[in-house]
């Protein structure tokens, strides 16, 4: 697990969202995927009240190809980035997220 100080020095970049949009390509699932230098992250949008098994297919991918959720990754039901427009970049998945009601 990486401390508060270790995660303000890994810096994601551009490269870094189109090296887990590539990854996430091959999903099945719908899911959004953004780019938010202002946070410094790339945020995994699953839908609200999504399966968990979406997040665990998609932390399962991630793994396997070295990147992990938690060094500027994150997934969740929803954002706020995503609703005030605050991303740089998106790619929305098979369609992009859906919430699940």
């Amino acid at each position: 697990m990486y401390t508060q100080k270790q995660l303000k020095m890994i810096k994601v970049t551009k490269k870094d969202f189109d090296k887990v949009v590539n990854v996430l390509e091959n999903s099945e699932h719908r899911i959004t995927v953004m780019y938010v230098p202002k946070w410094n992250s790339i945020e995994i949008i699953d839908g609200m009240n999504a399966p968990d098994e979406i997040a665990d297919d998609v932390i399962e991918m991630l793994d396997k190809a070295g990147l992990k959720v938690g060094q500027g990754i994150s997934i969740s039901g929803d954002s706020s980035s995503y609703s005030r427009g605050e991303y740089e970049s998106i790619e929305r998945i098979n369609g992009g997220h859906k919430n699940y009601y």
